[in-house]
Formats: structure tokens, C-alpha cells, sequence
């Protein structure tokens, strides 16, 4: 979480500074998403999680002379009531609710070509990731990455666009934060392996002599397993855990709103 205040600073530091000659363009943004979360067990055990998470955020974006790579700065918090469908380690089924957040920054630098066909986009950051999992105990998800991405305008017309957009993500780093409390065990999991992929469709129109912007995406992200730890408990017991691989899918709507 405290990444995700520091992103703050840097985004109020980012719009006081207007980025010399540049003209900031802020944006509201609504995001809607299903979540489908699924690790990879042996096949009497299963941990699987669904749901629908709401997003909001800002997103401040700089235009400028295209031949530089111009900063974009986004910050966004989502929660979600997400239904866990899964076992105990005897095997027997469990199904319960509960309220997960979600919250992600990114700091991402593009460079336009609108020489070329499609007037293609290249984009270049990084970003953190944050994923508050309650279960019998808690889990939070920690994750700063790398990003690329390239995107192209498919069809450009006059109060009409479509495009079409993929990024990458890389692992800096990645861990998981097993806290069992009233056990007293707290133990961090490192999860610094990782991949992420998200497919995108952004449109633009006007209607009623308004601008609109919103995006359908698709994102996979996989994570692998950790190394097998030792965990203490204040009773003075010990037990051998690891994180197992997992694969998050997300398919969402984005609306982009500006302020």
C-alpha cells in the first residue's frame, strides 16, 4: 500500500509541474471487470475465486510534440465481493464471500508515429500491483513490473476511431504476504515469477456533440509457484507451505471520462 501512496505523490507532483511546454489532459476513469482466479492444484484440492470488481481512477496524460516519448501517469482502486470455491486440505469443499481490493499504478511513456499506417503507438513503464485476498487467513499480493506495449488505429474516421492494443508485463519483483495472525505466523512468499498479457479494443465516437472513450480488454496473468518455507507458530509448531502457481483472467470495460 505504501507504493500506491507514493504513485499519489508522483502523480500531485506530475500535475504541478505540467511537464514543461506540455498541456496535461486529465481523465476520470470507470472500470468493470470479472475476475476468474484459479491455482494449479493436485486434483483432490481446488482454490478458485469469481467475481466482479469496480474500478475507479485518474489518469493524467501530457500532449506534446510527437517526436518525444510523453509521460501518462494512472493510478486506480478497485473492490470487489468475490465467492472462493475450493477445499481444505483433507479435501472436503468449501464456498464462502468475501470483499477483496484491488489497486494498481502505472507510469507509462509513449511515442507516436503518425507517419505510419495505423499511426502506431509505442509504450514503455512500469507499474505496481496490489491484491488484498482474505481467507481463514490473510494473503496480500505484491507485484512491480515492467511494461511494454504497442497499439494501432484499425479504423480512423472523422467523430469515429477503433484501434487495437497489446501490452506486456515483466517481473522486477513479486511476493506474497501470508499472514495466519492469531497462529502469530507471518511469512513472506517470493512470487517474483511472472508474466502478464492484456488485449485491448479502444474506441472513440461522438454523439450529441460529445466526445466518448472507453476500451473492452482481456488480461491474462500467470504467476509460478514458490519454493516450499518453513513457518513457525507461536504454540511453538511448524509447518512446510508454498505458494502454488496460479493464472488470474480478467475481461473488463473501461469508460474514460474527462475532468
Amino acid at each position: 500500500m505504501l507504493r500506491l501512496v507514493l504513485f499519489g505523490v508522483a502523480f500531485f507532483v506530475f500535475e504541478a509541474s505540467g511537464f514543461a511546454n506540455g498541456t496535461l489532459v486529465n481523465q476520470l476513469v470507470f472500470n468493470q471487470y470479472s475476475l476468474a482466479y484459479h491455482e494449479h492444484l493436485p486434483a483432490a484440492l481446488k482454490s478458485d475465486e469469481n467475481g466482479w470488481v469496480t474500478g475507479i481512477g485518474l489518469i493524467s496524460r501530457l500532449v506534446q510534440d510527437d517526436s518525444l516519448f510523453v509521460p501518462m501517469m494512472q493510478v486506480e482502486l478497485g473492490s470487489s465481493d468475490m465467492t472462493y470455491d475450493g477445499t481444505f486440505q483433507n479435501g472436503s469443499p468449501t464456498t464462502f464471500k468475501r470483499q477483496s481490493i484491488i489497486g494498481e499504478a502505472k507510469l507509462i511513456f509513449d511515442r507516436r508515429f503518425p507517419a505510419l499506417v495505423g499511426t502506431p503507438t509505442l509504450s514503455i513503464g512500469g507499474g505496481y500491483l496490489f491484491w488484498n485476498r482474505p481467507l481463514s487467513y490473510s494473503e496480500q499480493y505484491h507485484f512491480t513490473y515492467l511494461t511494454t506495449g504497442l497499439s494501432l488505429q484499425c479504423i480512423q474516421n472523422p467523430g469515429f476511431s477503433l484501434g487495437l492494443s497489446v501490452e506486456t508485463k515483466f517481473p522486477i519483483s513479486g511476493s506474497l504476504l501470508a499472514d495466519f495472525k492469531d497462529q502469530g505466523a507471518t511469512r513472506p512468499f517470493d512470487i517474483s515469477h511472472y508474466s502478464g498479457l492484456t488485449i485491448a479494443i479502444p474506441v472513440q465516437f461522438t454523439m450529441f456533440s460529445r466526445n466518448f472513450e472507453m476500451k473492452a480488454w482481456h488480461e491474462v496473468f500467470s504467476v509460478q509457484a514458490s519454493q516450499v518455507q518453513r513457518i513457525f507458530f507461536a504454540d511453538g509448531t511448524f509447518g512446510n507451505a508454498a505458494e502454488p502457481a496460479s493464472v488470474t483472467q480478467k475481461f473488463g470495460l473501461t469508460l474514460f471520462t474527462a475532468i
